[in-house]
């Protein structure tokens, strides 16, 4: 009352100091000049606190198994903060140094809400060695993160990752960002480059790799855009894998296929479509195209292949010719699913030439089933018209079984007018057992064999 008395005015005025605008800008001052402080002293312990804070990660980096060593240490909470000649070690098989490591971040979220959220990361000249498991521990858990974080930029400069002993990327070229939210990670790969050495020699060298990809755990992938160029391949997709169920979906392929062997295997793959796995079955339509492809010294034909169909049911449709080979034309029907393969091919012309004089051609049919698990499978067919140099032949039948290291060939029969030959052959570990049945062979057909 006695504030009322002695400031006022008239009878029933109110000061000015309680109106409204006033009051805001009042608040607004005490805010800012309490901003001001926390940010001045802030300022005055940035080294302290970012000693504490590396402090911390060292401490759960420690409790996790790795040791983290540095040379040098500068810059502060508000610039970022930058090692020397760091090191991280697990073991002798999985380690990390580099040059320099570069680390910004967010200052406000760490300063109010107590998180360590980073804003870019840069390696310069990493050299890492991460020996992968030959073979996945049954006990492996998948990723699946229960943290949040966000990395605008990820850059390495002039890294090597040793892989295996004989496996090693090397000049590596990377930038992407990463958004990594509770059972979900998303990012995209800006570019990816590096040179890939296989047993001491370089194999492949990647120019470059672009692709959007989001993971949720415990086995589903997407890329999205997928671009991959090498110095001889160029490969557009997009792909989303979900446990046993998949989809491609090949916007352009085209492969030197030296590089994937690049001493027996030379010529190139084009092929465009779409593959995909469902409960119900495989479906696709894709089309393939093989040119001047040798495989030590095999030559194969130039050739078309087409696929398609749904529900594990594909017409195929396969055509070959090679002005110095011969000519291919194979029609038929696949079916497939995750056990099996099945496929029943008519021959609608076969006129090879394998060697000089020595030209072969038929038509029929053949029919092949391979189980995967088991890994074995049959044969069995019939062919017609068959001429082989200057002897032909009516017809042939033959049913055969074949495993990883068996190959038995239950019946086969080749049959011209009234003659026939008649063969049984069981090839196993290199033991090979026989029989051979002539019924009326005319001999004099064999002149052809013999230039004596």
């Amino acid at each position: 009352m006695v504030f009322f008395k002695r400031f006022r005015l008239k009878q029933g005025d109110r000061h000015p100091a309680l109106k409204p605008r006033r009051r805001l800008i009042r608040r607004l001052a005490i805010g800012i000049i309490s901003l001001a402080g926390i940010v001045t002293l802030a300022w005055l312990l940035r080294i302290p606190l970012r000693d504490d804070l590396v402090q911390h990660v060292l401490t759960l980096a420690e409790k996790e198994g790795y040791y983290v060593g540095y040379e040098e240490i500068w810059g502060d909470i508000f610039s970022g903060i930058n090692f020397s000649s760091i090191e991280i070690v697990a073991d002798d098989d999985h380690w990390l140094t580099a040059e320099k490591l570069n680390l910004s971040y967010r200052l406000l979220p760490l300063l109010f809400e107590n998180r360590f959220e980073i804003r870019s990361v840069r390696l310069i000249r990493p050299e890492i060695r991460w020996l992968l498991p030959e073979e996945k521990p049954e006990d492996s858990e998948p990723f699946d993160p229960d943290f949040s974080l966000d990395l605008t930029n990820f850059h390495i400069r002039s890294g090597r990752i040793e892989l295996a002993d004989t496996l090693i990327l090397d000049a590596i070229q990377f930038n992407a960002t990463l958004e990594i939210r509770p059972h979900l990670v998303t990012g995209r790969v800006r570019r990816a480059a590096a040179t890939m050495v296989l047993n001491h020699r370089d194999r492949l060298n990647l120019r470059s790799a672009k692709t959007s990809f989001s993971y949720s755990p415990p086995d589903s992938i997407t890329l999205r855009d997928l671009l991959v160029v090498t110095s001889g391949s160029h490969l557009e997709a997009d792909l989303a894998l979900n446990g046993a169920r998949w989809n491609a979906v090949l916007k352009e392929i085209d492969l030197d296929l030296s590089e994937l062997d690049p001493e027996g295997l030379s010529g190139r793959l084009n092929a465009r479509g779409f593959l995909l796995s469902e409960t119900s079955g495989y479906a696709g339509e894709l089309e393939a195209e093989l040119l001047d492809v040798k495989m030590g010294s095999f030559e194969l034909a130039q050739s078309r292949l087409s696929v398609a169909g749904d529900d594990g049911l594909f017409d195929i449709i396969i055509d070959a010719s090679h002005k110095e080979l011969g000519s291919l034309g194979v029609s038929g029907m696949l079916s497939m699913d995750t056990s099996s393969l099945n496929a029943r091919l008519s021959f609608l012309n076969v006129d090879l030439y394998p060697a000089p004089d020595w030209p072969i051609s038929f038509t029929g049919e053949l029919n092949i089933g391979y189980r995967f698990a088991e890994k074995e499978g049959i044969a069995f067919g019939k062919l017609r018209n068959i001429s082989l140099s200057s002897m032909s032949w009516d017809l042939c039948s033959f049913d055969l079984s074949f495993a990883e290291d068996l190959v038995d060939l239950k019946n086969l029969s080749l049959t011209r007018s009234f003659s026939e030959i008649k063969a049984q052959c069981r090839i196993q570990s290199g033991a090979v057992n026989g029989k051979l049945d002539v019924q009326g062979f005319q001999l004099a057909s064999l002149r052809y064999l013999n230039p004596l």
